[in-house]
This record gives C-alpha cells, structure tokens and sequence, in this order.
C-alpha cells in the first residue's frame, strides 16, 4: 500500500506540472510576436540568478542560523504584504464594471441599497456568495469604491499567513517566509485585489480548509471531539467556497481520494481512523445541510426557483468557435430560454444542448482542449488584461510582462522539483507522504480537470497560483 500511494503521489505531482508546462508550451509556441518567449526566457534567467545567488551564500543556512523567531517573521511578512497591496489599491484604483459591477450591485443590494436582479442571479446564483460576504462590509464601511479592494487586501494577506503555516509545519521556518514572500511580489495577484471580484475570497477559505485539515494529519491521541469539529468547520467553508464558485465537491472528491489512496497505510491505523471517520462524516453532513439552506435562503430572497447546474457553462465550455471561452450569442440565448420558462428550465436546456454537441461527432476535441489550455494556464496576465481600460498601453505591456516572468518561473521551479523527485523515488519514504502539500495538489488537478468540462477564463486559475507557490517553497519535501 505504501508503495502504490508513493507512485501515486509522483503521478499526481507529474501530472500537474505537465498540464501546466503544456498550457504555457501551447500558448508560447502559437502567439504571435515574442512577448512570451521573452517572458520565458527572463524567467528562466531570473530562476537560475536567485537559485545561484542562494547557493552561493548558503541564504538557507545563514536564515537558519539565525534562529528566527516564526511569531516575528510571521508579523513581518504579514505587515509587508498588508503596505504593499493596500499601496497599490490605494494609488491605482478602479471603479466596478461588466461581471465586477454584477458582484458590486448585488452586494449593494444584500447590504439594503438596491434591487436584485433577479433573471440574472437566478442564472448564476454563485454570484450571491461572495456578494453577501461583500455586503456585511458595505453595511460597515459603507458602499464606496474601495472597500472590496481593501477586503481583498486583508483576505490576500489572511492567504499569505496560511501559506505561511502550512509551509512552516510541512517544510521549515525559512520556505514558510519564501512562500509568502513569493505571494506578495506575485503580480496577478496584487493587481486582481483592485477589483471587486471573487477569487481572493474563495481562495482564502480553500486554504483555511487546507489548514484544518493539516492540523487533522497532526493529531496523535485519536481524539473524536476534534474530528467532529473540524469536520463540521470544513463542511461549513466548503459550503461558502461552493456559494461563491461551485468548486466545492472537487475538494470533497480530492478528500477521498487522497485519503484513500495517497496516504498509504496509515489511512488505517485504528487512530487515523478514529479520527478521520467523523471528520468525513461530518463534513459531508454539514456540506450538504449548509449547501441546502443557502439555496433555500437565495431562493426566499430571490423569489424564484435558482438553477441548480450551470448548463450555460458546460454548453460554453464545449462551444469550438469561443473554445471555452465567454459565448454572447449563448448567453443571448439563455436569456431568452429563462424569460418566458424560467432559470431551472433554461439551464436545464442548455446542459442537454451540450450533450448533444459533444455527442454530434463534430467537435474536435484535441483543438478545444489545446485551447482552453491556452486560455486558463497559458500566462497570468489576466490581471492586467481586466485593468486594461484603467492603464496606458505602456503600463499594461508592463505589468502583463512582468506576471508572466513570475508565473512562469514557478513553473521552471517546479520542472526542477519533478526531476528531483522522480531521480529520488527509490529513497522517497512512503512514510512521509500523503501530507497536505498532497492533497493540495490533487485538488489543484481535480480544479484544472472540472474547468476543462465547463467556461474557462485565465483569472480562474487565481486559487492555484498559491498552490503551486506552496510547492515549488516545499524544498524539504523534495
């Protein structure tokens, strides 16, 4: 058992980075011009520079000698990370349109200031997730422009602190501060907090999911109280993480899986059993009671039946002449559908359009897949893409530059880790994985599998950015 979960970990590890190296490769060898090359090829140099520069001066060793305290490096990086991203907002700032002003306005109108709209949220009900969460704070702070941006500050900053704990308690003190400090230069990421969208929301709850469950790996005394409540807590951020994007059965599979499969035969030992046992069962239970009231709550609110599966997304995702992008002409005709038969009924529609597309014979599924590829993890200049109206032609050519040279250098970073695993295998003790970073990963490759089946966008690949930072940091892991 040991052995399969070690090869199987490997798998999933090779996995990831191959997806990710062929959405690059794929979009580097079709676009026009050079601008990706130079991206690649800076990142390349930048990669070899700071690995060089480290070894030379032993950074590792000097870090480490210097007993920092975790508690002041911790606070340090925190408050960096709260300047440097409160900065930016401050001084480039956005006013709210197209999707973010749909986010906006329903906040607005949580918050007591202003009609829902209905038809549309009844289509896509996950835009009321993070829209409530959004709305306590207008209800605070007021409704003025800058108050997502500035939530979106503390949420990135709440992301770095788990990135950093989860780094600290599976690799050491000095990858715990590269993790976060990696998360605050990461450029996307700085420049999508400008805008009033979901992604640092739902990400931050990914990774408090990610935290209790580290925190469940390290029990040691069996204990079925703590099993029970985090369980319960789990099922509760999952159920949020679902309201605002529907991702959350990928974590709930991933779960399974990874327990399962990955974690070799300590899955069942009679403590981890003990354990873990109430820990699914009330996560599962909680899931699908906080599941159910939220529906019922947006329901009550709306005054409508909502759809319950998004059938314009997987009709999207299958479309070959967007490939898998945003389609106005299908959207035009949801629209349509659930005026004169309602939200259910026109969702309903489109899901068995799609299948009858994907069954017609006539979708070359080789030339969407490449493209969908191309337009979820071929670079991450989707932060400069949607601030586009906001910056001169000189900044976004910049900006756009300079988040690909960090997102592909995480990618040649993580090149060098699968080498260094694969040549390690044979001294790999099977004892030691199946930990977090583990099932991180398989949730990152269960998230990129369900976006190939629905509508994809380059900024939904937000959440895996500091997946694959927590990754590329877990040297000890190697």
């Amino acid at each position: 058992m040991n052995r399969l979960s070690k090869y199987l970990n490997i798998i999933v590890f090779i996995c990831v980075f191959a997806i990710f190296l062929a959405g690059i490769t794929l979009r580097i060898a079709t676009a026009e011009g050079m601008s990706y090359w130079l991206a690649f090829l800076t990142a390349l140099l930048c990669v070899a520079a700071v690995l060089f520069f480290a070894g030379k001066i032993k950074l590792r060793e000097r870090f480490i000698k210097r007993n920092y305290k975790w508690q002041v490096c911790l606070a340090v990086l925190a408050g960096v990370c709260f300047a440097v991203k409160l900065i930016w907002v401050l001084v480039f700032r956005i006013k709210p349109t197209v999707d973010y002003s749909t986010f906006y306005d329903t906040a607005l109108a949580f918050a007591g200031d202003g009609p829902f709209n209905v038809l549309y949220l009844s289509l896509f009900p996950h835009i009321m997730g993070y829209s409530w969460f959004l709305s306590g704070f207008f209800r605070i702070f007021g409704s003025g422009f800058l108050v997502a941006p500035v939530v979106n500050v503390v949420l990135s900053v709440f992301s770095g602190m788990m990135i950093f704990r989860l780094l600290r308690s599976n690799a050491g003190l000095y990858e715990a501060c590269t993790g976060f400090a990696l998360w605050i230069i990461c450029p996307s990421g700085t420049l999508y907090n400008t805008m009033t969208l979901s992604e640092p929301y739902y990400t931050c709850l990914i990774f408090a999911v990610l935290c209790i469950l580290d925190y469940m790996c390290s029990i040691v005394d069996g204990s079925i109280i703590a099993g029970i409540f985090c369980g319960c807590l789990s099922g509760v951020l999952l159920a949020l993480i679902n309201a605002a994007r529907p991702i959350g059965a990928v974590f709930i599979i991933a779960f399974f899986i990874w327990y399962l499969l990955l974690r070799g035969k300590k899955s069942f030992t009679k403590m981890n059993i003990k354990v873990f046992f109430p820990y699914a069962v009330f996560m599962l239970a909680v899931y699908l009671l906080a599941g159910s009231a939220w529906s019922a709550k947006i329901n009550n609110i709306l005054g409508t039946e909502v759809s319950s599966f998004p059938g314009y997304s997987v009709y999207t995702g299958f479309d070959t002449e967007t490939y898998g992008t945003y389609d106005g002409s299908a959207m035009q005709l949801l629209t349509d559908i659930a005026v004169s038969e309602g939200s259910e009924a026109a969702q309903q529609k489109m899901l068995e359009m799609a299948k009858e597309n994907i069954l017609s014979g006539n979708i070359n599924f080789a030339k969407l897949l490449k493209n969908k590829l191309i337009a979820f993890l071929g670079n991450d200049e989707g932060g400069a893409y949607y601030s586009i109206e906001w910056l001169k032609p000189r900044q976004y050519s910049f900006l756009a530059f300079m988040s690909n040279i960090f997102y592909y250098a995480l990618v040649i970073v993580l090149a060098i880790k699968v080498i260094i695993r694969i040549k390690g295998l044979k001294t790999i003790n099977a004892q030691n994985e199946g930990g977090i970073v583990e099932y991180a990963l398989l949730s990152a490759l269960g998230i990129i599998i369900a976006q190939m089946l629905v509508e994809v966008a380059g900024r939904y690949h937000y959440a895996l950015i500091p997946i694959i930072i927590m990754l590329v940091c877990s040297f000890r892991r190697v």
